[in-house]
């Protein structure tokens, strides 16, 4: 999947010095020449610039007194109580590389930047810090395991405060809106909504849309795992059976019992953490026959049966998890029981002319065998799985069906191509070709690609939708080119809006630039505006299918602002009047490059250096950096190391900050910089001031 930090369309051309620690590093890890005489201390990275609550990293340091423990901590605003994981310890020549788990006991910590820091083993308030580096935090969902048809109560971390969000179930183009969510004072979010019904085992998308933040988008899986029931398909009395099952709530207790002897109970325990058991236990005597057996869990309520026969009898049990169920040329278990033991058992599907598999029998009577299901079938046809011993003294059968072909879709919920996405088709047959058909029996049906199953009959694969005239519902179908098997389905043909390359929608540049954006699903021939800010700047003509591209020079900020450098772009039919770009996932931003002056350029220690910028996105917060000493601020901490302030910008995209600038070396050249947002972008603009 695409990710935000691709989303730099152009190279800044400002001299990007970032933000300088007070070890002498700044954010691109280039030196201060006002703090040199520091930098060959011990020193600290990670394996990313980024993490999520939970996620695995491994820590990096030189320099480190050797054979020494240290405590990570993450440095918060005014506290640094944030524990990093188990002590690091240094090697003999005080290198350490450490693999550690971000927040490991999963305590809530706002979206932002924070410094990490290395102290001693043992220290108080005024221990100096070892070694820092810095670290962004960003949002994550955490992934669990569910239930079709019931509740589910999902928790996030890492995102900003008092934050109102979307919840769908799947992506946000394609998914089923399940409400709002609203984020506490941590950062911290909890919803419950209930898992759609007639679900298959599989890892199923939940997407949080958040507007107006990035990442725009935070998905987890929830993974569903079938409702199942597996027991021998015979058994004799008192025989020690196994009984397997899924799908329950993870760590609910589970009552399995049977028809037999009133309702007998078997067996009660609790299930593992995805919902599954495995009861060992004896049989009791009962009457001969098939005898019904029940799994209930105590807290879900869900309930699920299977027929075990005491005497001879076989259950099915498929690859895709399926009971007595598979695709077309899939491979089917037959697990039997009741008969004599260490005889010959031969199996078949429906008749002996699809081949016998011969089992032999142990010492319980019990066997198992696979079998592969014939490809072709009758839908109007009641297919069965029959076992008899050579002897011909007992047989038994088991009734199978074929699963019903589907075909699915994912849209994409991280670009502004939202005809990209993913399909996938289940209960073809086993290796078969599956072509997707897209405007399926319209006048203008076309194919699109071929897909490949595997033994279970499943495939995916990406896919890009053709552009059709006129927002609307588009069918398309999975045809099995083996099998003759249809799945059929539909997608959108949402308006778009793409820059050119794709590089996500978040564009930086400046006035005079050439931008391209392509689209389509537009009506056909009709004349599409593309905007800034509502404002006309390229006008284009739409092809006969509706797709559009557009080429222009980027007009000057004043002309589509009052000021602030973010402006929103929009293409719009003027015939139809449907409109790309308005809503995530692709509402696209373009980022003027902003300015930054002071006032004055030269001075004394002591000087007071009035900083003004322009063009910066309206309303955000600006970290300062000052390279020059300072005192240090608590407040700042969770800003890039070397923030001298924090200020907001107005609604214009202005701001003005004053540094007082104490204690400088005369004939030294000093750095203020300003980072704009959105802070992945990495847009910093950087101005001297020299020391007299």
């Amino acid at each position: 999947m695409r990710t935000k930090q691709r989303f730099l369309l152009y190279v800044v051309t400002f001299v990007l010095t970032a933000f300088l620690s007070t070890n002498g590093t700044n954010l691109f890890g280039h030196q201060s020449t006002a703090h040199a005489a520091t930098t060959s201390g011990p020193t600290i990275s990670l394996s990313s610039k980024t993490a999520y609550i939970g996620q695995t990293l491994t820590l990096t340091g030189h320099g480190l007194p050797p054979s020494t423990p240290y405590q990570l901590l993450l440095a918060n605003r005014g506290n640094t109580g944030y524990s990093l994981g188990d002590y690091i310890w240094p090697d003999a020549n005080g290198d350490v590389s450490q693999t550690i788990t971000f927040i490991s006991n999963f305590y809530p910590v706002l979206q932002g930047t924070y410094l990490v820091l290395l102290y001693p083993e043992y220290r108080n308030d005024a221990t100096p810090v070892t070694a820092q580096t810095s670290i962004q935090v960003l949002p994550t969902l955490l992934s669990l395991t569910g239930n079709s048809g019931l509740p589910i109560t999902m928790q996030g971390l890492g995102f900003t405060a008092f934050e109102t969000d979307k919840i769908y179930f799947g992506d946000a183009v394609t998914g089923t809106p399940e409400g709002t969510t609203t984020s506490d004072g941590s950062g911290s979010l909890s919803f419950t909504f209930t898992v759609p019904e007639h679900l298959d085992e599989g890892s199923y998308p939940v997407t949080i849309v958040r507007p107006n933040k990035t990442p725009a988008a935070v998905t987890a899986h929830i993974k569903l795992y079938p409702l199942t029931l597996k027991a021998p398909g015979g058994a004799k009395n008192q025989q020690v059976v196994m009984v397997h099952g899924t799908g329950f709530v993870p760590g609910e207790y589970v009552n399995l019992s049977w028809d037999a002897n009133g309702g007998q109970q078997l067996y009660n325990d609790s299930t593992d953490n995805t919902g599954a058991f495995k009861f060992w236990f004896s049989l009791p005597s009962a009457p001969l026959g098939p005898h019904t057996l029940t799994a209930q869990g105590s807290t879900s309520g869900l309930s699920v049966s299977t027929i075990m026969n005491i005497g001879p009898g076989i259950s099915l049990y498929s690859q895709n998890g399926y009971n007595a169920k598979s695709n077309p040329g899939g491979t089917l278990t037959v697990n039997g029981g009741g008969f004599n033991a260490n005889e010959q058992v031969n199996v078949y599907f429906q008749t002996t002319k699809n081949g016998i598999t011969t089992a032999t029998t142990d010492s319980t009577g019990s066997f198992s065998t696979t079998i592969q299901v014939p490809f072709q079938y009758s839908p109007t046809t009641t297919y069965y799985v029959y076992a008899k011993n050579t002897a011909d003294t007992a047989h038994t059968r088991a009734q199978f069906t074929y699963v019903t072909p589907t075909a699915s879709l994912t849209g994409n919920s991280y670009g502004a191509d939202t005809s990209e996405g993913s399909v996938s088709v289940a209960g073809f047959g086993a290796n078969e070709s599956v072509k997707i058909v897209d405007r399926y029996q319209q006048s203008n049906q076309t194919n699109l690609i071929t897909l490949t199953t595997d033994a279970t009959g499943y495939a995916r694969a990406n896919i890009t939708w053709p552009s059709t005239p006129n927002e609307g519902t588009v069918p398309f179908a999975a045809i099995g080119q083996t099998t003759g098997l249809v799945a059929t389905g539909t997608h959108i043909g949402w308006q778009t809006i793409v820059p050119q390359p794709d590089n996500g929608t978040d564009l930086v540049g400046n006035a005079g630039d050439t931008l391209t954006f392509t689209g389509k699903n537009f009506a056909a021939s009709e004349t599409i505006n593309i905007t800034f800010n509502d404002t006309v700047v390229a006008t284009t003509t739409s092809e006969a299918d509706g797709s559009y591209k557009a080429t222009f020079t980027v007009p000057a900020l004043e002309t589509v602002s009052a000021g602030a450098g973010n402006v929103k772009v929009k293409a719009v039919g003027v015939t139809s009047g449907l409109v790309a770009g308005s809503y995530y996932p692709d509402a696209i931003t373009f980022y003027y490059q902003p300015t930054l002056t002071i006032t004055p350029t030269t001075g004394p220690s002591g000087t007071t250096i009035t900083v003004t910028g322009a063009h910066f996105p309206a309303g955000v917060t600006i970290p300062i950096g000052w390279d020059g000493p300072f005192p240090y601020n608590p407040n700042n901490i969770g800003y890039p190391p070397g923030t001298y302030a924090a200020v907001n910008a107005d609604q214009n995209g202005s701001f003005t900050q004053t540094i007082q600038a104490n204690d400088l070396v005369s004939g030294q050249t000093y750095h203020v910089t300003a980072l704009s947002y959105p802070s992945y972008l990495q847009i910093v603009v950087t101005v001297t001031f020299i020391a007299q």
